[in-house]
């Protein structure tokens, strides 16, 4: 269920902070993806595509203000992919499996200890 654009938007930001080891520049990080999309897209379809990459990626520096903000995310860290929210869905799945009957509390329980190891990891 992860959008494909928001992870291509974090694996440019994860490979030039791995090539830059440390923080990336925000117009950098939007120059970089504008760059990989020009070179890999139609020419018709690229324009659009990067307008909406550039929309993302601060959209994604705004999220993680606030959770700079909020504590959820040390200074100088930076959310590396969109996959935990996925988690964070699968979790409230288990949890309307429990209204619903469909588990017991104990297998509802497991069911959102497991996902939210793998958030954690994500």
């Amino acid at each position: 269920m992860v959008s494909t654009v928001w992870e291509f938007a974090l694996s440019v930001r994860r490979s030039l902070s791995r090539d830059f080891a440390g923080p990336v520049d925000l117009e950098y990080w939007r120059r970089a993806a504008e760059g990989v999309l020009r070179h890999n897209a139609a020419q018709a379809a690229v324009e659009s595509q990067v307008a909406e990459v550039w929309r993302l990626i601060g959209r994604i520096a705004r999220y993680e203000a606030r959770f700079r903000a909020d504590g959820l995310l040390p200074e100088g860290a930076f959310v590396r992919t969109a996959e935990a929210r996925d988690y964070g869905r699968a979790s409230r799945m288990a949890r309307w499996g429990l209204v619903a009957r469909y588990c017991i509390p104990h297998e509802a329980e497991e069911a959102v200890l497991r996902t939210s190891r793998a958030a954690q990891g994500a």
